[in-house]
């Protein structure tokens, strides 16, 4: 079976990877901690795992992780990226 893939998937694939990118890139500028936190939550880890491994509380772990989300998408919100 053949797959078509247009361009419009193309760009759309293109793009996603370009974020995905620039998210990597902005996570950097955050400290360690913060990594963790967002890296963990995004391999599926609940906020009460995450704070066992961080050794911090379940709620500074929820902070931490909506304070960065925020950031993240403020900033991708001002560089242009879509939603």
């Amino acid at each position: 079976m053949e797959r078509y893939i247009t361009d419009d998937a193309l760009t759309e694939t293109t793009a996603a990877r370009q974020k995905l990118r620039r998210v990597q890139a902005l996570l950097e500028q955050k400290d360690e901690r913060t990594r963790s936190v967002v890296y963990l939550r995004a391999q599926g880890y609940s906020y009460q795992e995450i704070a066992q491994k961080l050794q911090i509380t379940e709620a500074s772990a929820r902070v931490v992780e909506h304070r960065t989300r925020a950031w993240l998408k403020a900033t991708l919100q001002k560089e242009g990226y879509d939603e």
